[in-house]
């Protein structure tokens, strides 16, 4: 009788040792697949936020720099690396002026060129220069957050 205790304690904590394996595998793996999915979004609203840029800085920043206001053109490129992700801005005129906001000296991920046009002449080019950071920091917390409270679950069962 002891000796068929014990083969059922072996397979009790077989079956304990599977269960948990398997349940990690699942949580890790659902955990990946949702950190991929949080990840494509955020570098969608990336994207879109280049285009919202394009759409409504480019007209005002080059009637600034047609009027040749350098204060306003500063405020314009400030607000722009102040939005979420955008790292740095760099005007380039065909005046051979320069403006310039934000860190050069980042990783960039993802640089974007758009030429400045006033009626038909071209008068410069907008280059903003965007880094993943900030995403990796918000998917580095967010899979802390669900791994933690995934193993607690499977720590309760």
């Amino acid at each position: 009788m002891k000796k068929i205790f014990t083969q059922g304690h072996k397979l009790v904590k077989r079956v304990l040792l599977y269960i948990i394996l398997c349940s990690s595998f699942l949580s890790i793996s659902s955990t990946f697949i949702q950190l991929y999915a949080d990840f494509t979004d955020e570098v969608t609203a990336l994207e879109q936020r280049f285009l919202s840029i394009e759409s409504s800085y480019l007209e005002a920043i080059s009637s600034s720099l047609w009027d040749f206001n350098e204060s306003l053109v500063k405020q314009q490129i400030e607000g722009i690396v102040s939005l979420p992700d955008i790292e740095y801005v760099e005007i380039k005129t065909n005046f051979d002026n320069k403006y310039i906001a934000g860190n050069a000296d980042i990783v960039v991920e993802k640089r974007e060129s758009y030429p400045i046009f006033y009626g038909e002449n071209e008068i410069g080019e907008l280059i903003i220069s965007a880094s993943y950071q900030d995403i990796y920091a918000k998917i580095e917390q967010r899979a802390s957050v669900i791994l933690f409270g995934d193993f607690v679950k499977i720590f309760i069962v």
